[in-house]
């Protein structure tokens, strides 16, 4: 009896927090502001070699095992119920070395308000590397930072392996960009019994490494040509760093659990 109460205490706390993030994005009752929220989907399947960005909200959201999905631009995935990741998400390097857009990897976050399964694959990209471009149009610069990922759920589920990109090289005596940070909400469940899914991942240090941050990006080497400024080599970047703490909900759901026995 105490376990059912207990189930159904963390369902209306679910619910209630769901509630009260709609409501907020919708700007509360009495808001006059005319800031539309997007129609909630019932149900999102990416498949095949599907490309995204941006918001992508839904009551369900799976990636299905085979599929490649490649992440374009900063992108974020919302399930209000069930974000399921079978398949692998490839985050894309930045690759213009006519340096016409930012040089950093786009950043991916994974939400559910409920439940989130991790038994894919996520690879962060590489930032700009200036060491690729002309040097006379990046003295000085800072490499492109990589992929930061963000894992967040009540109930996480971790079997998989999620890797967050690397800095790119800085320019003549620039700093190297910053590796990506990886960062996990949720208290996970990992199991690692079986063979990785994914064998062709050659990072994949199976099983010690499943959570692995970005490295960081070198710096330029010095070149006196472009003025005495530029003469000593830049620093390297900051590595990225893997961090994981408890959802707000898991926590109240232990309290619960405590209370009752």
């Amino acid at each position: 009896m105490r376990i059912a109460t207990i189930a159904t205490l963390f369902a209306s706390m679910l619910s209630a927090a769901c509630l009260s993030q709609e409501v907020a994005s919708s700007g509360g009752p009495d808001s006059h502001s005319e800031t539309a929220v997007a129609p909630l989907e019932p149900s999102v399947v990416l498949a095949g070699d599907a490309r995204i960005e941006g918001l992508i909200r839904a009551k369900s959201i799976e990636i299905p095992a085979g599929a490649t999905v490649y992440v374009t631009s900063d992108c974020v995935l919302h399930a209000t119920e069930m974000l399921s990741i079978y398949g692998k998400i490839v985050c894309m390097d930045v690759d213009d070395r006519a340096r016409l857009s930012s040089g950093d990897a786009p950043s991916l976050q994974l939400i559910s308000d409920r439940t989130l399964t991790m038994r894919g694959v996520v690879l962060g990209g590489a930032g700009r590397d200036l060491r690729l471009t002309d040097p006379t149009t990046c003295a000085g610069l800072k490499g492109g930072n990589g992929t930061s990922v963000t894992l967040m759920a009540p109930d996480l589920g971790f079997f998989g392996y999620v890797r967050a990109g690397n800095g790119g090289g800085g320019g003549p005596s620039g700093e190297g960009g910053d590796g990506g940070n990886l960062t996990m909400v949720g208290d996970a469940i990992s199991l690692h019994e079986t063979d990785p899914m994914y064998s062709d991942v050659p990072e994949f240090d199976y099983p010690h490494k499943m959570l692995v941050g970005g490295n960081a990006g070198a710096g330029g080497d010095g070149d006196w040509q472009f003025g005495d400024e530029y003469g000593a080599g830049g620093d390297g970047g900051r590595a990225g760093g893997v961090t994981q703490s408890a959802h707000p909900l898991s926590k109240k759901l232990m309290v619960l659990m405590e209370s009752a026995r």
